[in-house]
């Protein structure tokens, strides 16, 4: 005989209801675990990527490098100076090669340490500058190559330059007891001068190649999302100034997109329709289908662009995940901060797609939330039905977000520049 309750619920019944709640409970909290880790992870590989700019900048400033470097002095037992090991970094052992160092800031004159930036953690000094982030920094070496001129395995007695490698290793913990041990490798050209005694002292560095070399020549594409031509960050150069274009459909079939971070985005004139289908010597302008879309400004007009470049530029995109604007590397400043931006869909299908790592992927206004325009030869249109964008959210949950706008559900981002 089934017993139940007053409710009409058997026990057998309210057995299994608990049971299956239970397992609902254990589902959720794997969830957050993975939601947890997912975050995490996503902050280390974020602290990887912030180090390494991070250090990079320090050693490209030869004030910096110098006053990291300048004084030290070792002897052959100091320095593996092994023929292949330069070019064969991934055989580095922190324990028995290398000469421990730290990188500094300088006064403007270089001559003085004002603050130490990175230290190894087997090597901490009076102020340990270890860590970063989510990250260890296990170790921080200067390795040598082999000797200059024709004092094999020493340098000389006098004064040269050669190239070494500083090499750094950082841990990464990706969870309880799991840890991932990595290593980057900076090439610098060292002046050192040797005494009789084969005593070596650095006298300064600077990253190998110059700085040029070392960083090359970056551009950056800034979109106003307004009628104004936006203004290039401090200390960078306009090379063109243009119209927000994101891509066009021929045909209602095939279809070419442009990313809102290539310089290719930014067209130095506007035309509803900037495209025409050619086949078998035969040119057709307007042929049914075929339209453009852009990058919203004012009203239903086109926003303006500026693409600048700076020879020793560096550009870093970040994305909180969460309604928090994201803090630039030391060193960097915000070109400028807006919401994370993945991906508009026209009408018909046609999609504008953005990588994270892009600068397009930061968009200063999320505006109605469809930040484009499509045009046809006969003109432009704000929003037709059909149009949609994606961003990423703060949310971590399975809630529904609601209707809230201004877009508090969107996640946040920053565009860092030197």
């Amino acid at each position: 005989m089934s017993v139940k309750n007053h409710y009409g619920m058997s026990l057998i019944s309210i057995m299994i209801a608990s049971a299956m709640m239970a397992g609902l409970a254990v589902v959720g909290l794997k969830l957050t675990d993975n939601i947890n880790l997912g975050k995490k992870l996503a902050g280390s590989s974020a602290d990887e990527f912030e180090l390494s700019i991070s250090a990079r900048m320090l050693l490209n400033n030869p004030n910096f490098c110098k006053v990291s470097l300048e004084g030290m002095t070792f002897e052959k037992s100091d320095i593996d100076f092994s023929n292949n090991l330069i070019d064969e970094t991934i055989n580095f052992s922190s324990t028995d090669e290398g000469l421990d160092i730290e990188l500094w800031y300088s006064n403007p004159a270089g001559d003085t340490r004002t603050h130490k930036k990175y230290n190894g953690a087997d090597n901490p000094g009076s102020n340990d500058k270890s860590k970063y982030g989510n990250l260890d920094i296990n170790t921080l070496k200067l390795v040598m190559n082999n000797g200059a001129g024709p004092c094999t395995g020493n340098y000389c007695e006098g004064t040269v330059s050669d190239v070494g490698q500083i090499i750094l290793v950082y841990e990464k913990k990706l969870k309880a007891g799991v840890s991932r041990t990595s290593k980057k490798a900076f090439d610098v050209v060292v002046n050192i001068t040797t005494d009789s005694s084969g005593i070596s002292t650095i006298n300064d560095c600077s990253l190998s190649g110059g700085t040029n070399a070392a960083l090359g020549s970056t551009e950056i594409v800034l979109h106003s999302q307004s009628s104004t031509i936006p203004a290039c960050p401090s200390g960078w150069t306009s090379v063109k100034t243009g119209y927000s274009f994101m891509g066009a459909l021929l045909g209602g079939n095939y279809e070419s997109s442009q990313a809102l971070g290539d310089p290719g985005s930014c067209l130095e004139v506007f035309g509803s329709l900037p495209i025409i289908e050619c086949e078998n010597n035969r040119c057709d302008y307007h042929t049914s289908g075929d339209y453009s879309y852009w990058l919203k400004g004012s009203g239903s007009s086109s926003s303006r662009c500026s693409v600048c470049r700076r020879d020793d530029g560096i550009k870093v995109v970040l994305h909180s995940q969460s309604s928090t604007i994201p803090s630039c590397p030391a060193g960097l400043s915000a070109a400028w901060t807006g919401y994370s931006f993945l991906m508009a869909s026209i009408g018909d299908g046609s999609n504008a797609k953005q990588s994270l790592s892009d600068t397009g992927s930061c968009l200063g206004d999320v505006k109605n939330g469809v930040p484009t325009i499509e045009c046809t030869v006969s003109g432009c249109s704000s929003v037709t039905g059909g149009d949609y964008s994606m961003w990423l959210t703060t949310r971590v949950g399975l809630s529904d977000v609601g209707h809230a706008f201004p877009p508090a559900n969107v996640a946040r981002c920053a565009v860092c520049v030197n």
